[in-house]
């Protein structure tokens, strides 16, 4: 009777367990805001010299070699998500604003600082590969932080996030909280 009890309880624990995991490995949803998201920053830089080609806005292709992003007037925004289980998640955004289509591809560069000094430069997550997204004007990609808060670092003040491989969309800095533990960063795709 005791260990039909504790059987029954371990699986109930066991279905809370897995309810909850796939949220962390699921890199498909949307990232959801309880508070509203701020002011856009708007980041421009000096053309590229390369042109666009004509592909629609949906499509990506894979990236066998390093492929050259031609995004040159970007809006970077980072936007706080959720939690899971040992984990805070984040989505750092890309919007072209630029009146015809350009290329993004690869890892934003980002880097978590408190007071000035560097906490935790971002890595890319194991396993993932860079592929080339093709943003029409107006068009969003974006890319997702996790921070592995299961250490006791200090908190970040600052996030500064720069437009991946050489995309002459700028840098963004703004304050922003996560803690200085581990961070996996997703390459760039198109939003949903």
């Amino acid at each position: 009777m005791l260990a039909g009890a504790a059987l029954a309880a371990v699986s109930v624990l066991a279905g809370c367990a897995t309810g909850s995991s796939p949220a962390a490995d699921d890199t498909s949803s949307a990232v959801v805001t309880s508070t509203p998201p701020p002011p856009p920053t708007q980041v421009t830089s000096v053309p590229a010299t390369s042109t666009a080609p004509t592909t629609p806005a949906h499509e990506t292709t894979s990236a066998h070699a390093q492929p050259t992003n031609t995004c040159t007037n970007l809006t970077i925004r980072v936007l706080q998500g959720g939690a899971v289980q040992q984990a805070e998640i984040a989505a750092v955004t890309f919007v072209n604003d630029s009146a015809k289509a350009c290329s993004i591809s690869g890892y934003p560069s980002v880097v978590l600082l408190h007071q000035g000094s560097t906490l935790v430069t971002a890595t890319p997550k194991s396993g993932t590969v860079a592929q080339s997204v093709r943003l029409a004007p107006g068009a969003q990609a974006e890319s997702r932080l996790t921070d592995h808060s299961t250490c006791d670092a200090d908190l970040s003040d600052t996030i500064e996030v720069t437009a991946p491989n050489g995309a002459a969309g700028g840098k963004l800095t703004r304050p922003f909280q996560l803690r200085g533990c581990k961070v996996d960063v997703a390459p760039v795709r198109l939003s949903d």
